[in-house]
């Protein structure tokens, strides 16, 4: 039975999108609210059309991975301050639009320039979107970095996570598209970023064509997550939208529901 558990928990651990705590959520289920658009989005990292202006914002909320360490390292990693990131989704007759403005101190990207399609969040600041038609098996994991780099999951179930060919062998979704402006200076640790920006193009005719349509009428959640790596913090900081009962961000039952506008 140990080593069984071991070998759950170093997969869990490989994925890079799990990362354990016990904190139970007792507040009020979050929503996100997503406003449909008839206006042209520009995809162009910079969030400076009307439609984005009106879109309510969703903050994340820090995850604590700190529970089971010794004080000394839970003081530590206290300690560092918080950096949130707010998000906002539209939608029109094509596409699901969301945009993201995460105030960082340290803008991180160690991937190359067109690597796409890995395991983003293992070198990079990284912004995960998960979305998951409740009355279907199957969900996305989306990833976007401040360089640009992209990354779309596609899983049949949430009893087919993790298998290699559903994640490195996986073609990219086709009409995902991404943009980031950086705030600051990429991989300079010698002085202060204000963040980077991003906006992420999803196209409908591919998430409608797993059978449930992204559209008021059905029942959709989504989750947004953030791997935040700096030089000024004890360790990588994770966030999260809305907030969750364990930190583990396959908990589909958990993630917030859309609320069409």
């Amino acid at each position: 039975m140990k080593r069984i558990f071991a070998a759950c928990a170093l997969a869990l651990l490989a994925s890079g999108c799990s990362c354990w705590c016990g904190n139970e959520n007792k507040s009020e289920p979050e929503t996100i609210i997503a406003v449909k658009t008839t206006e042209k989005i520009t995809l162009d990292g910079k969030l400076d059309e009307a439609a984005w202006k009106n879109a309510p914002e969703h903050l994340t909320h820090f995850i604590d991975t700190s529970g089971n360490l010794p004080e000394l390292e839970r003081k530590s990693i206290l300690a560092d301050k918080f950096e949130a990131a707010g998000i906002k989704v539209l939608y029109d007759d094509k596409y699901l639009y969301v945009g993201a403005v995460m105030h960082d101190e340290d803008v991180v990207s160690l991937n190359k320039k067109g690597q796409n399609q890995t395991f983003l969040y293992r070198e990079a600041d990284t912004l995960e979107i998960f979305m998951w038609p409740v009355q279907g098996q199957h969900y996305w994991e989306l990833y976007v970095t401040p360089t640009n780099n992209k990354t779309s999951f596609f899983f049949p179930s949430g009893g087919m996570t993790f298998m290699p060919s559903l994640m490195a062998d996986a073609p990219i979704m086709p009409g995902y598209e991404v943009a980031a402006t950086i705030q600051g200076t990429l991989n300079d640790h010698s002085d202060r970023d204000k963040g980077w920006t991003t906006e992420v193009r999803i196209p409908l005719k591919e998430i409608n064509a797993k059978g449930i349509k992204f559209a008021p009428g059905q029942e959709w959640k989504i989750l947004f997550s953030r791997y935040n790596y700096s030089h000024f913090f004890y360790t990588r900081q994770n966030s999260a939208y809305p907030k969750l009962p364990f930190c583990n961000f396959h908990l589909r039952n958990y993630y917030a529901p859309v609320v069409f506008k």
